[in-house]
């Protein structure tokens, strides 16, 4: 191996991981946030929130109760009638991409970015 063959290895890497940090803090800036809420498939309500923003709301279906509550730029799901309650359980979502799920009263809670045009859809760390 020549040190032209080094120096080429060194320059992708480095641009490599230079395109992967530039990609996901142009993910992380977007201010505008919004929760998606989506029951049996079906769109259900959509809420856009900021850090200072303080709403709880609930969902109410065929399927089932769960309350949800946006504090602090962080979404909780605080109630729900299933059985299992896997969904309280679950610890608060903030970034986007990141879902809650409650399977038995199907209903999917996302946080997804206005300032994106396409979805990214993973981002691995």
């Amino acid at each position: 191996m020549t040190n032209y063959d080094r120096i080429l290895i060194a320059v992708v890497v480095v641009l490599s991981l230079a395109g992967m940090y530039l990609s996901k803090n142009s993910i992380e800036s977007g201010d505008s946030k919004y929760v998606y809420i989506e029951v049996d498939g079906k769109p259900y309500k959509e809420i856009v929130f900021d850090e200072s923003t303080e709403i709880t709301t609930v969902i109410d279906s065929k399927y089932g109760h769960n309350e949800l509550m946006i504090k602090d730029g962080k979404v909780k799901m605080i109630d729900a009638d299933c059985k299992d309650q896997i969904c309280v359980k679950e610890s608060a979502i903030s970034e986007v991409g990141e879902i809650n799920v409650c399977l038995p009263n199907r209903t999917l809670v996302e946080i997804k970015s206005a300032d994106l045009e396409s979805e990214i859809d993973y981002i691995s760390h």
